[in-house]
């Protein structure tokens, strides 16, 4: 295969050769917009432009799950409708504004499950910037296409009658506010609202004005609570009629809605939009030329680059105008405001990639960074629709910033960028403080805890390059190059199995129960040391930055052992079966690894005393974070036996706690048998959700349950 790269800088992908520029290509056939809409993978198959502010596209998802995070996905056979906000590839769901569906018939029905239509993949076909389906259930032809603010839509009835189009704000998300209503001077043509919802963000908001290409003759408007829910239209129609609707929308107000409209979309050739969206997207596909491999090579090659162009997402006005991460507005000056930040997800390899083909977006991408960092203090994590979800881990805006400026793209506030990122490595959580104290991250202080000492230094790192290529004089960097970046890299060698100190230290070893100090520990470079009681351990290096660490050390409390009937999750092990009776307890942090998790299956464990004792307590821990997937428990049932094989029920425990709570909470489940009991067995059942029910993101699936400590008095 032979690459022309349209640029002044050099691109080596493997087994490619670097070539001469040639004339624009019509790259945008090769595009399949199905792929990856299958699997786990969650791409989006509708109408978009480069990195267009609607993605407008079909939702056969309405519960949110996460397989229907882009709103669709290929084992589907039922369409709810066609909305015009849609996330790509994303791992969480949320958008899906402003949906529309046409159907036959004059009683209007607003229930998905009346207005919803079966569709087949054979009469469904899509393109860069175009997707059409055939409705089987209403006989009907959508075609869809767009500009960057305004979504398009061609229905083609094959009967003639009555037909409808449903506007749903109620679809899939949680509304919060939501208005529709007629234009007065429009002749029943123009629809204006807004739709404001909580999903994955607690406050997203969309403006839109819909442009009919006919009058319709009735409607119908539903409100509650004092807002406007839904609306269904009536239009009389012919046989192989076509209805147009144009939908614009804007984060900021109606008016940016208007002023959107107006500036891209003022005609009703729908060809002629869908040509131009093809034009755009050929556009930026030529920025690299593929020649030689087969078909199937060049449709993965270029469907791969146009699934990087769908994100971010452009979030100005026309106008210039935007919806701030403060929630208000402010005027975009000499650039375009963007969102969709999934900086995890982007910062090793799309955002370099920008570098190379984007280099203006880039900029524009910076450009909004520091325009949220000045509205909300913080650069963006995870940004989306002017919320921060703190999604992932990393302060990423970092690197992307570093690495622009070291590549040339250097026309932002330097000086800003600076500051900004400074403030990034002082962040006040995910135990950043902490990684800047002592260079390095343990499982003790914080989940995920070796992935964050490799990004926050690696970041750290960036920062101090970004700081060094500038010029200028910073007070933090020495010490911001020593305590992380290079700490990081000298105080500790990095084997495959352990971390080994490589600098003298010293040993200080407390009781933990009393908190003494054990003086027999003295300075060296190696020490064994027995441990035969709970202790605290504090390492401490004889060199600068004179790094401490403290470990604890816990001593099983009993000669109990525990057996379970399945394993755990291999994610969640917490260090088998003998965790649960080691007298350590987990944290309302789960993620730091000290509970064990199971999905699918209920728990049972038998806990062997060694000798019959007598029992007055039985309980046993179990935490819920809804958000997580991970539920309390039905029942929790305790049993008891004196040979293994007979038990006998001392009880059951249930609870009434909702499983859509947000907040991540811990209980202890527990039984005080009325009677005196003894036994040397212990078995404890627990009896699994199961799916996670309506309203949840993930409905349907399967719920974990988290187990910790059982005691037993």
């Amino acid at each position: 295969m032979q690459l022309i790269q349209k640029s002044s800088f050099f691109v080596v992908f493997n087994l490619l050769l670097i070539g001469c520029i040639s004339a624009q290509q019509n790259l945008a056939k090769l595009v399949n917009p199905f792929v990856r809409t299958g699997g786990h993978v969650h791409t989006f198959p509708g109408a978009v432009v480069p990195f267009g502010m609607v993605q407008l596209g079909p939702d056969t998802r309405v519960d949110g799950s996460w397989d229907g995070c882009s709103g669709y996905h290929y084992s589907d056979s039922v369409i709810y409708g066609f909305s015009h906000t849609h996330l790509s590839g994303t791992g969480i769901s949320d958008w899906g504004d402003m949906m529309l569906m046409p159907v036959m018939g004059s009683q209007i029905q607003f229930s998905p499950k009346e207005y919803s239509s079966k569709f087949s993949h054979q009469k469904e076909n899509a393109s860069a910037g175009y997707y059409r389906v055939h409705l089987d259930d209403e006989n009907i032809d959508v075609e869809l296409t767009t500009t960057t603010r305004v979504g398009f839509h061609r229905y083609t009835f094959h009967q003639k009658g009555e037909a409808q189009v449903i506007l749903d704000l109620l679809h899939r998300d949680k509304l919060l506010d939501g208005s529709i209503h007629i234009v007065n001077q429009s002749g029943n043509r123009v629809i204006e609202g807004y739709r404001r919802s909580k999903a994955w963000v607690p406050n997203q908001q969309v403006y839109f004005r819909m442009e009919f290409s006919k009058p319709f003759k009735q409607h119908a408007i539903v409100s509650n609570d004092s807002m406007q829910t839904q609306g269904g239209f009536v239009f009389d129609v012919n046989k192989e009629e076509q209805l147009l609707v144009k939908v614009s929308i804007s984060s900021v107000d109606v008016d940016g809605a208007r002023k959107n409209m107006e500036a891209e979309l003022q005609h009703w050739n729908f060809d002629k939009v869908n040509a131009d969206a093809e034009a755009l997207w050929n556009k930026e596909l030529n920025t690299i030329q593929v020649k030689g491999g087969t078909p199937k090579q060049q449709t993965i090659f270029y469907t791969a680059l146009y699934h990087c162009f769908i994100h971010p997402s452009i979030a100005s006005d026309v106008d210039g105008r935007y919806l701030g991460r403060d929630f208000m507005i402010h005027q975009a000056d000499g650039f375009n405001y963007y969102t969709v930040f999934s900086l995890w997800d982007t910062f090793r390899a799309l955002h370099p990639l920008f570098n190379l083909l984007q280099r203006e977006r880039n900029l524009d991408f910076i450009k909004t960074f520091l325009a949220q960092y000045q509205h909300s203090g913080r650069l963006p994590m995870w940004e989306l629709s002017s919320n921060e979800t703190n999604c992932m881990i990393g302060y990423h805006s970092v690197s992307v910033i570093a690495d622009a400026y070291a590549k040339g793209i250097r026309e932002f506030d330097v000086d800003l960028a600076i500051k900004a990122c400074l403030d990034a490595t002082k962040y006040n959580n995910w135990a950043i403080p902490i990684f800047h104290q002592k260079g390095f991250l343990e499982a003790e202080d914080e989940h995920e805890s070796v992935s964050k000492t490799l990004e926050y230094a690696y970041n750290d790192w960036c920062l101090t390059q970004f700081i060094r290529d500038s010029k200028r004089s910073v007070p933090e960097y020495a010490s911001l190059l020593q305590s992380s970046s290079k700490t990081f890299k000298d105080s500790l060698q990095l084997t495959v199995i352990n971390l080994t100190p490589k600098h003298p230290m010293v040993l200080k070893k407390y009781d933990i129960q009393s908190g003494k100090e054990d003086s027999s520990v003295t300075k060296r470079n190696s020490v064994s040391i027995v441990i035969s009681k709970s202790t605290n351990l504090t390492v401490s290096l004889f060199q600068k930055p004179y790094t401490t660490v403290s470990s604890s050390f816990y001593k099983k409390p009993n000669v109990w052992s525990a057996t379970v009937k399945h394993q755990p999750n291999k994610q969640y092990a917490a260090g088998g079966s003998e965790a649960l009776i080691d007298g350590i307890y987990g944290y309302q942090n789960w993620r730091k690894g000290n509970w064990q998790g199971y999905q699918s299956v209920d728990v049972e464990v038998i806990i062997d005393l060694k000798e019959s004792k007598n029992i007055k307590l039985l309980k046993s821990s179990y935490l819920q974070d809804s958000r997580s997937w991970i539920l309390f428990p039905k029942e929790v049932a305790f049993y008891v036996s004196s040979d293994g094989v007979q038990y006998t029920l001392v009880g059951k425990q249930y609870h009434s706690i909702s499983p859509l709570l947000d907040s991540v909470m811990v209980q202890k489940f527990g039984i005080q048998p009325n009677d005196s009991v003894n036994a040397q067995y212990v078995k404890v059942v627990v009896t699994n959700f199961g799916q996670l029910p309506v309203g949840h993101q993930g409905f349907g699936g399967d719920a974990f349950i988290f187990v910790d400590e059982v005691e037993i008095e």
